[in-house]
Order: structure tokens, then C-alpha cells, then sequence
């Protein structure tokens, strides 16, 4: 067990690769001198940031990003796709149904504009059988490029407790 503030216990466990590892405490925070892996019940902190190398100068500099954040545990997928005389398919993971809530999908679509091209509105239909359609709503571009991104709630967690009362 891990005492955490206020002296209550936090379990955890780390799984190494059995080569030593040194934890350290400074300046309110903890360092891993070696690669693991932390399982919990849950992070509760303010922010969640992480450092990444910077990929334009990975020796010197790092990029700093943080979670995206919200009131339900989610997932998302994104990606590019193409009509196709006006319509197209795009297939989520095999598992996007598995891991998420019935009806909780939702699609955003963004028509991707090329000069000389008229773009064309877009909709979408719900997630059914691990993919959705999209259509062109107007007959300027039936072979319209768009972005699409879908965001779902977990299933396999239990629900957020959005606006708990505080225990102190």
C-alpha cells in the first residue's frame, strides 16, 4: 500500500520487468527511473499532462500535452474517408461495440474544401454493426473528402460520479 494524503492507504501495483528501479520524492513528485507499469482504481488530479520528445528536436526539447476531459468515461476515433457517388462506409475497430454504449456514439464530420471544388454537406447515420454511413446532403460533390470523428461512453466501467460530495 501507498499512503497517500491524510494518511489513507492507496493500493496499487507495479509491474516491472524485474530489473531495479529507483522511486524518488521530489518537489511534490514521484520519479520512475526506469520503464512500468501503474495500475489503479482511478487518478483524480486537477490536470492530467504528459511529456512527450519533442519530435522536431527530440535531444533537447519536449512537448507538454494534456488529456482531453470531460463528465463520462469515452473513447474516440477519428480518421479521413471519401464519398464514393455520394456515400460512404467507415468500419470502426471490431471491438467499438464491445467496449461502448448502445446510442451513446456520436459523429462529427468535416468536409475538407479543394479549390475549384464545391464541398458538399454531410450526414451521418448512427453506428450500427461496427460502422456508420455518410451521405452527401446536397448533389455539388459526390465525391467529397471529409474528416470524420466518433466519441462513445464506455460500457465497462461503471459511470462517472460527476459532482460527488467532498469527504472532507
Amino acid at each position: 500500500m501507498l499512503t497517500g494524503i491524510g494518511g489513507k492507504a492507496i493500493p496499487f501495483m507495479i509491474i516491472t520487468d524485474y530489473r531495479e528501479h529507483f522511486i524518488g520524492n521530489s518537489a511534490r513528485s514521484v520519479t520512475i527511473a526506469s520503464d512500468f507499469q501503474f495500475i489503479a482504481q482511478g487518478i483524480t488530479a486537477q490536470t492530467k499532462n504528459f511529456k512527450i520528445p519533442h519530435p522536431l528536436d527530440p535531444e533537447r526539447r519536449t512537448l507538454v500535452h494534456s488529456c482531453l476531459e470531460g463528465p463520462e468515461i469515452a473513447v474516440f476515433y477519428r480518421g479521413k474517408g471519401r464519398l464514393d457517388a455520394g456515400e460512404a462506409t467507415i468500419r470502426l475497430p471490431e471491438y467499438f461495440e464491445a467496449l461502448t454504449a448502445p446510442g451513446s456514439a456520436s459523429i462529427m464530420l468535416t468536409p475538407i474544401f479543394h479549390p475549384g471544388q464545391k464541398p458538399c454537406s454531410l450526414a451521418a447515420s448512427e453506428v450500427a454493426d461496427g460502422a456508420f454511413t455518410v451521405v452527401g446532403i446536397t448533389d455539388s460533390n459526390s465525391a467529397q473528402a471529409f474528416f470524420w470523428e466518433v466519441k462513445a461512453t464506455r460500457k465497462d466501467v461503471a459511470p462517472l460520479e460527476v459532482e460527488p460530495c467532498r469527504a472532507d
